[in-house]
C-alpha cells in the first residue's frame, strides 16, 4: 500500500519495495505495473482472486482477473515488458477526469462517481482500490513470506 501510494501522489516509483518486487510503475493513468523477481505463480494468484470474490478468466491468454464485468489484475504477456514476471493492476486513480469513457461508466454504475455532478465518492473509491491492493498484498504474502 505505502508503494503505491508513494507512486500516486509522487509521481515516482517508491525506494522501498515489498518483497519479491523488482519494479512498480504506472505506464497509464489506468494501470499501474508490478514486476516481481519470478513468474507470476498463476496457481496462486487465482486461488487468492477466487478467495477474495474475484472472478478469473484464462484461456488462450494470460489470466485475468474480474470484479464483475471490470478486469481489476492480469498477469504479464510475452509482448509485455517483464512477461509473466508482471501483474498489472487496474485502480481508480485520482486524476478520475482523466479515465477512459469506460471506466468512468463503470465508476458511475459503482458508485465511484456521481454521473449528475461528476464528483468522486472517495469512500467507495478507496474501498475498490483497497480490495485490489489486498489481493496483490495477500500474493506477496503467500509466495514471499509463507512459502
Amino acid at each position: 500500500m505505502e508503494a503505491l501510494s508513494r507512486l500516486f501522489e509522487e509521481g515516482r516509483p517508491p525506494a522501498r519495495l515489498p518483497p519479491g518486487v523488482e519494479v512498480i510503475e504506472r505506464p497509464t493513468v489506468e494501470a499501474v505495473r508490478i514486476k516481481f523477481k519470478d513468474e507470476i505463480d498463476e496457481d496462486i494468484l487465482t486461488r487468492i482472486a477466487f478467495k477474495e470474490g474475484y472472478k478469473v478468466d484464462v484461456g488462450g491468454f494470460t489470466p485475468r482477473i474480474r470484479d464483475r464485468e471490470l478486469i481489476v489484475a492480469r498477469v504479464g504477456s510475452k509482448s509485455d515488458l517483464g512477461g509473466r514476471r508482471d501483474l498489472y493492476i487496474y485502480l481508480f486513480p485520482p486524476e478520475i477526469e482523466r479515465l477512459s469513457i469506460y471506466r468512468r461508466a463503470i465508476a458511475a454504475r459503482r458508485g465511484i462517481i456521481n454521473p449528475k455532478t461528476g464528483k468522486v465518492n472517495l469512500r467507495r473509491l478507496h474501498q475498490f482500490n483497497l480490495k485490489v491492493v489486498r489481493l496483490v498484498s495477500l500474493y506477496i504474502k503467500e509466495r514471499y513470506l509463507n512459502p
